[in-house]
Order: C-alpha cells, then sequence, then structure tokens
C-alpha cells in the first residue's frame, strides 16, 4: 500500500495560546519530528502535514524547518489562512480552514466565509475544506449549499474533508 500523506496530530496548542514553552517544543521537534519526516520522505511520501484545533502561532515555522509542508488549522483559534500567507508566504500549503461553525448559519455567511478564502485557492498550495467536524446543527440543506459553492467555483470536481476522528474522506460526484 502506497501513501498519499502523512499527517501528525498536533496536542500542544491550546485555544488561546501554546501551553509548553516554545524553545522546548522547537527541540523535541527538531529531535522526534525531523527524523520521522525525513524518513517519510526517503520512503516517498511528499506530503506530510500537521492537523491542530489549538492556536499555532510560533509552531509553524518551526514545523516547517523540520520538513512539514502542509498544515490544517481552525479559524476559531485565530489560525486563518491569511495570517499563514503572511507570515510564511508558500513554504507551506493549507487544508481546510473554512471555519466549520458557519456551515451552520445562513447561506449568505458561508458564501462570504467561501468567498474570503476563494482568493487564497486561486493562488494555490490552498485545498478549502471545513477547518473540523460537521457540527450536528449543521442543516442539511446548507451541507449540501456548501459543496454546491465549492463545486462551482472554478469547477472543483473533488471536495476533500477531514474530520479529527477519520483522516480523509473524499467526496466526489455526489448527487447534490
Amino acid at each position: 500500500m502506497q501513501l498519499d500523506f502523512v499527517i501528525f496530530l498536533e496536542p500542544r496548542a491550546y485555544r488561546l495560546t501554546c501551553i509548553a514553552e516554545m524553545d522546548w517544543i522547537t527541540e523535541i521537534c527538531k529531535k522526534t519530528c525531523a527524523p520521522i519526516v525525513s524518513w517519510v520522505k526517503n520512503m516517498g511520501i511528499d506530503l506530510v502535514g500537521v492537523e491542530s484545533q489549538g492556536h499555532v502561532h510560533g509552531l509553524t515555522e518551526t514545523w516547517v524547518s523540520v520538513g512539514i509542508n502542509f498544515i490544517s488549522i481552525e479559524v476559531s483559534n485565530r489560525g486563518d489562512i491569511e495570517w499563514i500567507r503572511k507570515t510564511l508566504d508558500s513554504k507551506v500549503a493549507v487544508i481546510g480552514n473554512i471555519d466549520h461553525r458557519v456551515l451552520a448559519w445562513s447561506k449568505r455567511d458561508i458564501i462570504d466565509e467561501v468567498s474570503r478564502k476563494m482568493q487564497f485557492f486561486e493562488q494555490g498550495g490552498y485545498i478549502p475544506a471545513p477547518d473540523g467536524a460537521i457540527l450536528a446543527d449543521v442543516p442539511w440543506e446548507n451541507f449540501k449549499y456548501f459543496i454546491k459553492i465549492l463545486k462551482d467555483y472554478k469547477r472543483i470536481n473533488t471536495i476533500w474533508y477531514s474530520p479529527p476522528l477519520c483522516r480523509t474522506i473524499i467526496l466526489s460526484g455526489l448527487p447534490l
């Protein structure tokens, strides 16, 4: 079996800040993650990422320095793609980062959130998707509307959705 990518789950970032000292995290990351990333890339797996639901400011540069080349972060913890692009330019790709909470709101809110992110899709290095699990309060009609907007935008044919407990589900060709 050939893997398409490897993703680390990052448990040290908290909602407002990282719960550990940055120097300590950098040291640990370079000692533990760097050899794993190197081994993974030597196995022919070029995509190595990190998923975090916490506040990751300060961590991303360390991740890039050890070879991480994509991240998935939550908007609710100040992890916005705009900040990533300003800080890291195109050194790292982003998956997700469409606020999953917006899907429970109005269709206008969904359009606004998706529209704000699609400029980064056009620049490359960004796969638009919800930044977390789709919550139970999201109406099915809103979810279908969200998928339709993505598919209509520049004719996206495949939608990636990566909830925390289910690594990757590829939604393609759904009868929506």
